[in-house]
């Protein structure tokens, strides 16, 4: 008895913890009083949603899944399960918590929204639309935030009219609906209705001038029509209002970078970084904004523990997309760094990747920078059937040669380039290295 009543008092503190926002204190008192009576499902649902503010979306997940009462219809739980598994891009898992509940609750739009999301985020965007008409079907009155979700997966899919239409729609059944005038604004943007979405955001921020998504979305549109000034000025007054707001930070990184300025863009990063180490791309972001600053040390150092997470990303299953491969190779080419690179391209070609001319001389590159010359070798030949005249992989090739003592192949190669261009200085400098190992051939024979 005196067990469960320090339980009880565990849990009331904990309960007054979290609502003054004392997340490590409150998920103390709520592990305290769960290995007492770790049966009590309100106490798992309760610590899952601290552990969610503090952005342990894993654990929030197991949490909630602890609350799930098989006895009773626990779909606060289930829901939040769900979400968190949206947050961790564990959309499989999403869609089939959000089909348990809708299940159990066809009512539930949350459920509706949030499985038309976690179809689209898997580019199962015709799915999508079926759960929309579902939940069209299910539920008592139309719902903004099924049509602000749907109106998201038809502009992905470049379906403009039909997106713009869901979204006003969205707006006018809930003026204050999260991202909703933002996306209809982009869609209006990429539809070339330029003048409406400035417009759209003017309006929106007469109204409410430190609206934060507004404020960081019309920048990206400023930026987009080229008038850095003003998407700068956009950006600084976000950050007036919060200097911790993540999106505004690295938007204004990124412009910076995009106006030639590294340095102010390596400080932006990196505060983005202390902010939210979890950010999908900032350690990339903040590598080459590192490199162009010359600050090439710190920036191999970034880079070499961004490669250590790949491969362990890779080791559990989780490889990275092609196009951020391909990033990542550029940056390890930039850094200095060939043997990551060529390891990288690699793992690439293994996955099946069908490299265009322009990768196979960066491939080339990397493995002639690793010292794999017979690789290097093989890619710029890779490149000549493509391009015959591309004198950079003809150089290269009579580079391999002269290495390697082929010294009639290399003159074949530097004769070849010639052709082509005579002018060209390295095949000039290859030529007179080449005159040098044909004397050095001659005395030593």
């Amino acid at each position: 008895m005196h067990d469960w009543l320090d339980a009880e008092q565990f849990a009331s503190m904990a309960i007054e913890l979290l609502e003054r926002g004392q997340w490590s204190e409150a998920e103390a008192q709520f592990r305290r009083a769960l290995s007492i009576d770790p049966g009590q499902s309100d106490w798992h649902f309760h610590l899952g949603l601290v552990l969610e503010a503090q952005g342990r979306d894993s654990e929030a997940r197991d949490s909630f899944d602890r609350a799930v009462d098989p006895s009773v219809e626990s779909i606060d739980a289930m829901l939040a399960s769900a979400m968190a598994s949206g947050r961790l891009a564990d959309w499989p898992r999403a869609v089939e918590g959000l089909n348990a509940i809708l299940a159990l609750d066809s009512l539930c739009e949350s459920a509706h929204a949030r499985l038309i999301e976690a179809l689209a985020m898997q580019g199962l965007h015709d799915e999508a639309e079926t759960a929309f008409y579902m939940a069209e079907q299910a539920l008592e009155r139309p719902s903004a935030d099924c049509l602000a979700q749907i109106g998201s997966s038809l502009a992905a899919r470049e379906q403009w009219r039909r997106a713009s239409w869901c979204l006003r729609q969205a707006l006018r059944l809930d003026p204050e609906l999260p991202h909703a005038r933002r996306r209809l604004a982009d869609v209006l943007a990429l539809t070339g209705q330029v003048q409406r979405a400035v417009e759209l955001y003017e309006h929106e921020l007469r109204e409410d001038p430190d609206h934060l998504e507004l404020l960081t979305g019309y920048a990206g549109l400023l930026e987009r029509l080229g008038r850095h000034d003003d998407a700068a000025a956009r950006l600084r007054h976000a950050l007036d209002v919060d200097p911790t707001h993540i999106e505004a930070n690295h938007r204004l990184g990124l412009l910076a970078m995009r106006l030639g300025l590294p340095d102010q863009a390596a400080v932006a990063f990196q505060l983005v970084r202390r902010l939210d180490r979890s950010h999908p791309t900032i350690d990339r972001d903040l590598a080459h904004a590192l490199l162009r600053a010359g600050l090439r040390g710190d920036a191999r150092r970034l880079l070499s523990g961004i490669v250590q997470r790949v491969r362990e990303a890779e080791d559990d299953g989780s490889p990275e997309d092609e196009s951020r491969q391909l990033s990542l190779i550029n940056l390890l080419l930039d850094a200095d760094l060939p043997a990551d690179a060529a390891e990288r391209v690699d793992v690439l070609l293994q996955r099946g990747l069908c490299p265009d001319v322009d990768l196979w001389r960066r491939i080339a590159l990397a493995r002639f920078r690793a010292g794999d010359i017979d690789g290097g070798r093989t890619a710029s030949r890779r490149v000549l059937r493509e391009d015959a005249r591309c004198i950079r992989s003809i150089g290269n090739l009579a580079m391999a040669a002269l290495l390697q003592g082929r010294l009639q192949e290399a003159a074949a190669w530097i004769k070849r380039g010639r052709r082509i261009d005579r002018d060209d200085e390295r095949l000039r400098s290859l030529r007179t290295r080449l005159w040098v190992a044909r004397i050095k051939s001659l005395l030593q024979r």
